[in-house]
């Protein structure tokens, strides 16, 4: 069907997997007037730019690792139109739900990677699959990170001061996340015990303790400023 097919395009299915772990950070923050038109402008105007920007590197620098990594980080930073647009967000809270739906992101994606190693010996998915492997299973695992860790913890006043080791760690998993996944995720590649075991499993714990650390930060920060 047409519908599987659109939802296989590079800039439509990975940006739809980060702004659904995007949204896990940013659903108690506050909403902007007229939210639902917000929401569907700005993921049109997302969307479009996601296109350009993936036609932008492959015409600039072809089928290479390196456009790879710009071209995920690019999805990730485009992301920060759409949650300027709909919700009254600061400096700091913005970076923090970029890299932390990244990290949720990221993680899921190389859980998924080890489980379709064990139970498929492949990648390749089609039709009620790929609904499941790449939009319901995201959604799911950003509703249980919200719930267990997120909505107790996330403080708005905890952003007040800026930080930087909040800018190193986001740097470093920005780092992790896009150039491990460059360079182990590619689908035509032969799936082994290396990419489709230990690679994602790095990842995973490389994502979670980055996480960690940030909210070692905030809970640091609150901490002084009571």
């Amino acid at each position: 069907m047409w519908i599987y097919t659109i939802l296989t395009y590079n800039f439509i299915h990975f940006p739809m997997e980060l702004l659904i772990c995007e949204t896990a950070f940013a659903v108690q923050k506050q909403k902007r007037g007229s939210f639902g038109i917000r929401v569907i402008l700005s993921l049109c105007l997302y969307f479009v730019l996601a296109f350009g920007w993936d036609r932008l590197i492959n015409e600039v620098l072809g089928d290479t690792q390196a456009a790879v990594i710009l071209l995920y980080l690019g999805y990730a930073v485009l992301t920060a139109a759409p949650l300027v647009c709909c919700f009254e967000i600061n400096r700091m809270e913005l970076i923090f739900t970029i890299v932390g739906g990244y990290a949720v992101q990221h993680m899921c994606f190389s859980a998924l990677r080890i489980i379709l190693y064990f139970v498929k010996g492949s990648l390749y998915v089609h039709g009620a699959e790929l609904i499941v492997t790449q939009y319901l299973v995201y959604l799911l695992w950003a509703a249980m990170i919200y719930i267990l860790f997120i909505r107790k913890s996330h403080n708005k006043n905890d952003f007040d001061v800026e930080d930087v080791r909040m800018i190193v760690f986001a740097l470093v998993l920005t780092f992790v996340a896009i150039v491990f996944s460059a360079f182990y995720s590619d689908p035509d590649d032969t799936l082994t015990i290396y990419n489709g075991i230990l690679c994602p499993a790095y990842g995973v714990v490389c994502c979670a303790m980055i996480l960690v650390m940030e909210y070692d930060v905030l809970r640091e920060n609150r901490m002084k400023r009571e």
